[in-house]
């Protein structure tokens, strides 16, 4: 580090601010404050130490403190704080879903497109956890030093438009959505609202515990036109092909929000009929004959041009960051053909019980509950209320309770028998 041209003084410590996770914290001396680029202090490291050695963070300070003995004083040394200001939000889904990795890797509760992630504490024994959710989630191999070299999400979602160890970059548009393949656990299945895509679910594995898979399924129609569905009862048909590949034999465990609770519970019914069990049907905010209310309305009246919906669009979509011209179009034609499908659908019965969450606020006289289900299933149907409105279901702190929701259905206990009375919310 002091052989740095820019930096005086230096002291270098091993910091636990983070249970089970320590990293090195570099502390400088700069000789001039406002010119010290700690991107090239970075490089400099870089050009003398392997990966595991070059300090997670860079603290620039005034001086070094010294105890009375004269030796660095480690406890008035500050604390590593990311700027504020570097909490720009992302611009685009794959931005949006980095900036999830970054922060379930960080253990962190949210992360900025423009943070460093080894200023945001990360470190080499975590960089190999980073890459492999990388790879699970976007399909992509990715080497350990472009991290180096492009250490915010911003920098990476930029780096991943390019071909990538010899591999293009997937589209996030597939049908079969990894959002996290490593885990023990029976994996989870999350099907898309009525825009067709679940990137809004990219939040959930962080939430749910390092053991549980989770995958998103996505309407095909999103990639290629001609593969709309032309039924619900087709696209949980497809939907349980892709299921069955990644987990050839039950149980399964099937979440669906609004319309994609419709598809679900389809899934669910189809999954019995080839004799496998399902141990989870979860639906948030989903009811027979009602499943759009997350935009059928403007849907079916939306002028040609998706530009001009975009807000509502997204919003359908359950994502807060922009949709390019190509997923604004894609989002569109989905919306617009899944509340033709829901208009005609007619769901089974399901033989077991329903996991249900409710949103809560904007409900008007006359909607729907969730007793509407009793009819199309045999067991018990458990309600939880969450203090959010329809389209705000995916909203950090409403998924936080959707996520313990499902943890607490997937824990076994008495009461929990397949046939057992529908009780009250």
């Amino acid at each position: 580090l002091t052989t740095h041209p820019h930096i005086t003084h230096a002291t270098v410590h091993l910091r636990h601010d983070q249970p089970h996770h320590p990293h090195l914290t570099a502390y400088l001396v700069p000789t001039d404050p406002g010119t010290l680029d700690l991107a090239a202090v970075r490089a400099h490291l870089a050009r003398f130490l392997p990966d595991y050695m070059v300090p997670s963070a860079l603290v620039p300070i005034d001086r070094l403190p010294l105890n009375a003995n004269g030796k660095v004083d480690v406890r008035a040394l500050p604390r590593p704080r990311p700027a504020a200001a570097a909490r720009r939000r992302p611009r685009s889904m794959r931005e949006g879903l980095l900036c999830e990795l970054f922060a379930e890797v960080l253990g962190v509760d949210a992360v900025g497109v423009d943070q460093n992630f080894f200023d945001l504490g990360g470190h080499s024994l975590l960089v190999p956890r980073l890459i492999s959710r990388i790879r699970s989630a976007l399909g992509v191999e990715l080497p350990i030093r472009r991290l180096f070299d492009a250490p915010t999400a911003g920098g990476l979602a930029a780096a991943l438009d390019e071909r990538v160890a010899g591999r293009q970059v997937t589209s996030g548009l597939e049908t079969l959505f990894p959002l996290r393949t490593a885990g023990t656990g029976v994996p989870l299945f999350c099907v898309h609202p009525a825009a067709g895509i679940s990137w809004c679910y990219a939040g959930l594995p962080r939430l749910l515990g390092r053991g549980v898979p989770v995958y998103g399924l996505q309407d095909p129609g999103l990639a290629d036109p001609a593969r709309l569905p032309g039924s619900v009862e087709e696209m949980a048909a497809g939907y349980v092909e892709h299921i069955r590949a990644v987990r050839p034999h039950g149980p399964y465990h099937l979440l669906g929000w609004s319309f994609g609770g419709l598809v679900a519970q389809e899934a669910a019914v189809r999954l019995q009929e080839q004799g496998e069990e399902v141990g989870l049907l979860c639906l948030l905010d989903s009811y027979p004959r009602y499943g759009m209310r997350d935009g059928g309305r403007f849907a079916l009246s939306a002028p040609a041009d998706p530009g001009e919906r975009a807000g509502e669009l997204r919003r359908v979509a359950g994502v807060s960051v922009e949709l390019d011209e190509r997923e604004l179009a894609a989002v569109y034609r989905c919306t617009v053909n899944n509340a033709r499908l829901m208009s005609r659908f007619e769901p089974r019965r399901f033989d077991g019980d329903l996991t249900f969450v409710t949103a809560a606020l904007e409900r008007e006289e006359g909607d729907p509950g969730w007793e509407s289900w009793r009819p199309y299933v045999s067991g018990a149907v458990e309600n939880s209320a969450v203090a959010c409105a329809h389209l705000g279901m995916m909203r950090p702190e409403p998924l936080a309770e959707v996520a313990a929701t499902v943890l607490r259905a997937l824990r076994p206990g008495p009461g929990r028998g397949r046939r057992a009375r529908s009780g009250p919310a």
